[in-house]
C-alpha cells in the first residue's frame, strides 16, 4: 500500500514537473523551484477557468467542503494567509475561528499583525463574542490600533474566562486590558477596578498557568508604573522581569521587560549603570527586529533612557534611530510618539534643550490629540526646555492649569513628576511659597514608590526657596538631606530636568559650608558646572594654576605632568599670559616676550602652535579664549593663586570688621612666595611679581595695624611672623611686631626683633635700621 502511494506521488511529480518545463499552463513556484519537486499552480486562466466549472458543477456545500479541505492542506504547508483566504471566501467561520486561534498568539506584536486584524474583522460578531478566546485575539490586536476600543471586547473575553474557570485565558485578558490604558494615556479611572480583579484572579487561581502567561502578566507592570505605581504587586513583579530578561520566554516579552526595568530605575534614580549592564546582556538579534517590531521600538526607548540617564546622548540617539527604523519599515507607529519622547528626555537629563526641543517638535507633529497624556507630555516638555534655557516666568505660565488636567487622568506617577517640574518653576521664578506648596504630592510619592531621585529633587527645590528668602538655616537642612542621598545614589545625571542655575548656587552654598564636599565635587566636574563667578573660592575648578611660591598647573586636581622642549613652550605661554594680567593679552604682546625672531609670521605661527598644545595640555579648548587678536584665561574654567589674593585683598579694603579681617588673613594665607619663584628673571613677569610682591606687604601692614587697633596682638604677631618668613628685609613688618611685644610686655622678644632686622638689613643691604626702628628698641630697652 505504501509502496503503491509512493509510485503514484512520483508519477504524479514526474507529470507535474515535465508540464512546468513545457509550460503547458504549469509553473513551480517556492524554494525547490528547478529541482523536479515542490510546489505548483495553475496559469491565472487556468486557475479561473477551472474555478468557473467548479461553480457550475458542484453544490455548493461541496465547494465548501473543498475550499476547507484546501485550507487544511495550505496551513499544513505554513500557507496560513492562503488557507485564511479560502475559508472568508467561504464563509466557513467556525474553521476560520479555529485557524485564528491556532496562529493568533505567534503573529501577534510581529509585521503579521496587520492580516490578523482583517481575518478577526471578517468574522461575523455573533462568532467573534461567542468565543473568548476570538475576543481576546480581536481585542489584542485592537489595542496596537486603538486601544480604547480594544477594552471591551477584552473585558468581555476576561469575564467570559472567568466564568469558565479557564485561568490562562483569564490571565491573559486581565494583561492585554490594563496593557489598553497605556497606550492613548487618555485616563486612568477604570485601572482601580481591574486592580481589584487581580485580587479576585490571584485568589482564584494563584499560580501562573504557564512561564509564557506569566510574562504576559508581569508585562502589566508597564501601565502599573505610571497609573498605580503603588501595587503590592508591582517591584517583585519588576524583580522577576529582570530575572527574565535574561532568559525570555519569547522577544515578544522582552521589550516590555527592557521598559519596565529601565522606567523604574530611572524613577527610582537609583542603579544606573547596574541596569545598563543588564541590558548589555539582552539579546535582540537585529534580524528579529522587523518580526517584533512593538517589543523591539520598547527595547530602543528603553536603552534611549538608560543611555541618557548615563548621561550619554550618542547613544540614545543612535537607540532612537533604531527603533524609528523598525517603525518605518513596519508600519507600525504607535511607539513612535513613546520613542521621540524618550530622545528627549536624554537630551534633558544632559543638559542639551536644543536637542531636546528638537525631539519635542518631532513628537509634536507625531502627536494624536485624543491622547491625553502624551499631550500633556509635550507640555511639560515645552515646559521644561523653557526652565533649561532660563524663561523662567515663560515656564510658569505654560504650565498653567497643568496639574489639574494631570490629576483628571489619574495617571499617578505623572501627578508626582509634574508637581515637582511646577515647584521647580516656581522656586527659579522667585515664588518660593508657592514652590514648596507644590512639594507634598512628590514627597508622598518618593516615600511610597519609593523613589530617592525625586525626594533627592524635592530638598534641592526646597533648599533653594529657602535661601531665595535667606532663611539660611532652613535652607541649610533641606541642602543636608538633599545632599546625602544624592551622594548615596551618585546622582549625576538629574531625571528628568538638568537645571545648573539651580544646582550651581546650591553647590556653592554646600562647599561652604562643608556639605558633602567629595559628591559635590565630583558633581561640579562629570556636569561641568560653572561658577557663578570667579570669586567663587571653594570651588571645583576643572583648572587651576598656582604661581605664587611655586608653578604648578592641575587638571581637576591632578597636577599636569609635562616633559620634553615642545611641552615646555606652552606652559611658558601660560605663565607669560598670566603674568601680563591674563585678560584680553595683545597676541604681539606675547609674541614679543616669548620668541625673539625677525619675522611676524613665523612668531604667529608659533603663537599658534603654543595655544593649541596648551589647550591640549590643559584638556579644554575653552580655557583659552582668542578673539580680535588678543588672548585671555577663561574665569569660567581657570583658576589662579594671584588672581584669588588680589581678589581678597582688594576685597579688605571693602569690608570693615570682622568680614575685612578674615579675608585679609585669607588673602595673606594666599600668598604662599614670590610670583613664580625660581623661573628665571624674565623682563614679562618682574613687573608683576613686584606689584604683587609689594600688594602683600601693604596687605600684611594693613592687617597687622588693624589686629593691634582691636588689640589682637597674638594674632598680630603670627602675621608679621610669616610675613618675615618670606621676606627678611621688610623693615615695617619688623616694627609691627616689635610693637605688639611691646604692647604684650615683652621687651626681650622685641629687642630680639630688632636685633634680627639690623643684621638683615646690615649684610643684605648694607644699611642701618631707620630712626622708627630705633625708637621701638628704645623703648624695649627702658623697660
Amino acid at each position: 500500500m505504501l509502496a503503491r502511494t509512493r509510485r503514484v506521488l512520483n508519477t504524479a511529480v514526474a507529470i507535474l514537473a515535465r508540464l512546468g518545463r513545457e509550460h503547458l499552463l504549469i509553473s513551480q513556484y517556492g524554494q525547490e523551484q528547478g529541482a523536479g519537486s515542490g510546489n505548483y499552480q495553475f496559469h491565472p486562466i487556468l486557475r479561473e477557468f477551472l474555478l468557473l466549472r467548479l461553480e457550475r458543477n458542484y453544490p455548493a456545500d461541496e465547494i465548501k467542503a473543498m475550499k476547507i479541505k484546501a485550507a487544511r492542506l495550505l496551513e499544513a504547508q505554513s500557507e496560513v494567509e492562503s488557507a485564511a483566504d479560502l475559508l472568508i471566501q467561504a464563509g466557513a467561520w467556525d474553521e476560520l475561528g479555529r485557524l485564528i486561534c491556532a496562529h493568533a498568539a505567534a503573529w501577534m506584536g510581529s509585521s503579521r499583525v496587520g492580516p490578523l486584524r482583517q481575518w478577526l474583522e471578517a468574522l461575523p460578531e455573533t462568532v467573534r463574542t461567542a468565543d473568548p478566546w476570538l475576543l481576546l485575539w480581536h481585542g489584542s490586536v485592537l489595542r496596537l490600533f486603538n486601544p480604547p476600543a480594544a477594552r471591551q471586547p477584552l473585558a468581555q473575553a476576561y469575564q467570559q474566562f472567568m466564568a469558565q474557570e479557564n485561568a490562562a485565558g483569564a490571565y491573559l485578558a486581565w494583561a492585554a486590558v490594563v496593557e489598553s490604558f497605556s497606550a492613548p494615556w487618555h485616563t486612568f479611572a477604570e485601572i482601580g477596578s481591574w486592580l481589584v480583579e487581580l485580587e479576585r484572579l490571584q485568589q482564584r487561581h494563584p499560580q501562573f498557568p504557564s512561564a509564557d502567561i506569566e510574562a504576559r502578566v508581569l508585562s502589566a507592570g508597564m501601565t502599573l508604573l505610571t497609573a498605580a505605581p503603588f501595587t503590592p504587586q508591582l517591584q517583585p513583579w519588576i524583580a522577576r522581569a529582570e530575572a527574565l530578561l535574561l532568559d525570555p520566554p519569547s522577544l515578544q516579552s522582552v521589550g516590555l521587560f527592557a521598559w519596565m526595568v529601565v522606567m523604574n530605575t530611572v524613577w527610582r534614580g537609583d542603579g544606573i549603570e547596574q541596569t545598563r549592564i543588564l541590558l548589555s546582556r539582552v539579546s535582540f538579534p537585529a534580524a528579529q527586529a522587523e518580526s517584533f517590531p512593538l517589543s523591539y521600538m520598547l527595547y530602543a526607548s528603553a536603552w534611549a533612557q538608560i543611555e541618557g540617564a548615563a548621561l550619554n546622548l550618542p547613544g540614545a540617539r543612535d537607540w532612537v534611530a533604531s527603533g524609528l527604523a523598525v517603525a518605518a519599515q513596519t508600519g507600525i507607529h504607535l511607539m513612535d510618539s513613546m520613542v521621540q519622547a524618550s530622545a528627549c528626555f536624554s537630551a534633558t537629563i544632559v543638559g542639551d534643550p536644543a536637542k531636546a526641543e528638537a525631539s519635542m517638535v518631532k513628537m509634536e507633529q507625531l502627536l494624536d490629540p485624543t491622547w491625553t497624556l502624551h499631550v500633556m507630555q509635550v507640555q511639560y516638555l515645552r515646559a521644561g526646555i523653557l526652565l533649561m534655557s532660563g524663561d523662567f516666568a515663560a515656564a510658569v505660565k505654560s504650565l498653567e492649569g497643568f496639574q489639574e488636567r494631570v490629576v483628571a487622568t489619574g495617571a499617578v506617577t505623572p501627578m508626582a513628576i509634574a508637581e515637582l517640574l511646577q515647584a521647580q518653576a516656581l522656586a527659579l521664578n522667585g515664588q518660593a511659597e508657592a514652590a514648596r506648596d507644590h512639594l507634598t504630592r512628590p514627597r508622598e510619592f518618593a516615600q511610597r514608590f519609593p523613589s530617592p531621585m525625586t525626594e533627592f529633587q524635592a530638598d534641592l527645590v526646597e533648599a533653594y526657596s529657602w535661601f531665595s528668602q535667606d532663611e539660611e538655616e532652613k535652607g541649610l537642612a533641606a541642602l543636608h538631606r538633599a545632599l546625602a542621598v544624592g551622594r548615596r545614589l551618585n546622582a549625576m545625571g538629574i531625571f528628568p530636568f538638568w537645571l545648573p542655575q539651580m544646582l550651581t548656587p546650591l553647590c556653592v552654598r554646600a562647599l561652604k559650608a562643608g556639605i558633602e564636599v567629595d559628591y559635590v565635587r565630583r558633581l561640579i566636574r562629570k556636569r561641568g558646572l560653572l561658577p557663578e563667578s570667579p570669586a567663587t573660592e571653594n570651588w571645583s575648578w576643572p583648572i587651576r594654576v598656582y604661581t605664587l611660591g611655586r608653578f604648578a598647573a592641575h587638571k581637576d586636581d591632578v597636577p599636569i605632568s609635562v616633559s620634553g622642549k615642545t611641552q615646555k613652550k606652552p606652559l611658558q605661554l601660560l605663565k607669560a599670559l598670566i603674568a601680563l594680567g591674563g585678560r584680553s593679552v595683545a597676541a604681539s604682546t606675547l609674541s614679543d616676550a616669548l620668541w625673539q625672531v625677525s619675522s611676524e609670521d613665523t612668531a604667529r605661527h608659533a603663537l599658534e602652535m603654543a595655544v593649541s598644545r596648551l589647550r591640549k595640555l590643559l584638556g579644554d579648548d575653552r580655557a583659552i579664549l582668542v578673539q580680535e587678536g588678543k588672548l585671555s584665561l577663561n574665569d569660567k574654567l581657570v583658576w589662579v593663586d594671584a588672581w584669588a589674593f588680589e581678589r581678597l585683598a582688594g576685597n579688605f579694603e571693602k569690608h570693615p570688621g570682622d568680614a575685612g579681617l578674615n579675608l585679609a588673613q585669607q588673602a595673606v594665607e594666599r600668598y604662599t612666595g614670590a610670583f613664580l619663584a625660581g623661573d628665571e628673571e624674565e623682563a614679562w613677569l618682574l613687573g608683576r611679581r613686584d606689584r604683587l610682591h609689594s600688594h602683600y606687604l601693604r596687605l600684611v601692614s594693613a592687617y597687622g595695624s588693624a589686629r593691634e587697633r582691636l588689640g589682637q596682638w597674638n594674632q598680630a604677631i603670627d602675621g608679621y611672623r610669616r610675613a618675615l618668613e618670606l621676606d627678611p628685609l621688610a623693615e615695617a613688618i619688623y616694627q609691627g611686631l616689635m610693637r605688639c611685644h611691646l604692647e604684650l610686655d615683652e621687651p626681650a622678644q622685641a629687642l630680639e626683633t630688632y636685633r634680627r632686622c639690623r643684621q638683615m638689613l646690615s649684610v643684605v643691604l648694607s644699611v642701618s635700621p631707620s630712626s622708627q626702628t630705633e625708637k621701638l628698641a628704645e623703648r624695649a630697652r627702658c623697660r
